[in-house]
């Protein structure tokens, strides 16, 4: 009895870490956008201060680690002698997979790298520009399901495992 006890005390924690899971993913996905935002603005400001090449725009460390993995791999790329295209493209590709990022944000991030890096100062300032303001428009959307969704997710894995549990019981 004591095991069956233990067994559906399992399986009810396991529905609510798998609730916990979802909304760890969905506040995974704000924070990614926020730092995105934030490295977008600061590479901003290098261009329009030091104009620097495309290999040293990225160097520094966000702290956050999805979009340090990201910009490294990117800059390494760029450095063995692949395109700013294929670079970026790969570069996301490889750094957002499995990191609660939507398809969406990452089709989003990956068109920033399709012209980014082919024209001038001000051009490329007004591309940044036009980015940010529409990631931060999929911010207000991931936040929105944040609020919505977190708890929902949090309550849905607790009280359908107490339901599995009740049910084997």
């Amino acid at each position: 009895m004591i095991l069956k006890l233990l067994g559906l005390l399992l399986i009810s924690s396991v529905g609510a870490m798998l609730g916990l899971s979802a909304s760890i993913k969905l506040k995974t996905r704000v924070q990614f956008l926020e730092r995105y935002i934030t490295l977008l603005k600061e590479t901003k400001t290098r261009i329009r201060l030091s104009a620097c090449d495309i290999r040293e725009l990225f160097k520094g460390n966000t702290g956050y680690e999805p979009l340090d993995t990201m910009t490294d791999n990117f800059t390494d790329r760029v450095k063995g002698g692949e395109s700013v295209k294929d670079a970026w493209l790969a570069a996301v590709s490889d750094s957002c997979a499995d990191r609660g990022i939507s398809r969406i944000d990452r089709e989003l991030i990956a068109e920033f790298g399709i012209e980014f890096g082919q024209s001038d100062i001000d051009g490329e300032i007004n591309h940044i520009d036009m980015h940010i303001s529409l990631v931060e428009d999929r911010l207000v959307q991931a936040r929105s399901e944040l609020t919505q969704k977190g708890k929902l997710y949090r309550t849905l894995g607790l009280f359908g495992g107490i339901t599995v549990s009740l049910i084997i019981l």
